[in-house]
């Protein structure tokens, strides 16, 4: 996890300021770099952790009852974490696009939503354990789809071009009515510091008479 993270953070970095440069296409290659790299030292780790998985666990666990089912879990999860690591850097990508709502709900949905409702319907059914292995695989694999369709059918890269224009529509437009928002907000906000500030005057002197 700590690998794949690594690559988000600079992903999200780099997509923002190279769309904020206008390099469109820097973008997509480094981020086709970003994504390529984080997958494959993800399944690098998975191979070493299906390999060794039972020496690995030992080194904090020594019960075999909790290697055996270490073991179980890392088998199984092991060749998906390419996956893992392909969700996380398209979710840092559109970060850094600005669309920061579109990981935000897909990992609720696929990680949250559908990854609890599995585990609160099948395990009880069935009463294995390898429903609790398997549904992160399962979650992994239906945000990756996800996000695979996302980013080659929407045009996420000039998704701050088309927010500037929004803005500069708005900005042209009279604002008189944004002025009165605005000072009424300020008003309210001053009120509200105000009633803070006699209050914790109040308290202060209530304190030092009864003191």
């Amino acid at each position: 996890f700590l690998p794949i993270t690594s690559f988000t953070m600079a992903l999200t970095t780099f997509v923002g300021q190279n769309i904020g440069a206008k390099e469109y296409a820097r973008v997509r290659r480094g981020a086709r770099f970003g994504i390529i790299c984080s997958m494959t030292i993800a399944e690098l780790i998975g191979l070493v952790t299906f390999v060794w998985a039972p020496q690995l666990i030992a080194a904090f666990n020594d019960k075999p009852e909790v290697i055996a089912y270490g073991t179980d879990r890392a088998h199984i999860a092991a060749f998906f974490f390419c996956l893992l690591a392909y969700s996380h850097c398209i979710s840092s990508v559109l970060r850094g696009a600005g669309k920061s709502t579109v990981p935000m709900l897909v990992m609720l949905a696929c990680w949250c939503v559908i990854r609890v409702t599995i585990l609160s319907v099948f395990v009880p059914m069935t009463g294995s354990i390898a429903v609790v292995y398997w549904v992160y695989p399962i979650t992994w694999s239906l945000s990756s789809i996800v996000f695979l369709i996302y980013y080659y059918t929407v045009d996420w890269i000039h998704n701050f071009d088309r927010a500037n224009k929004v803005e500069h529509t708005k900005s042209s437009r009279p604002i008189g009515g944004s002025v009165l928002r605005g000072e009424a907000y300020q008003g309210l906000i001053g009120a509200v510091i105000a009633v803070g500030n006699y209050a914790g005057q109040f308290q202060q002197t209530a304190y030092l008479y009864y003191r």
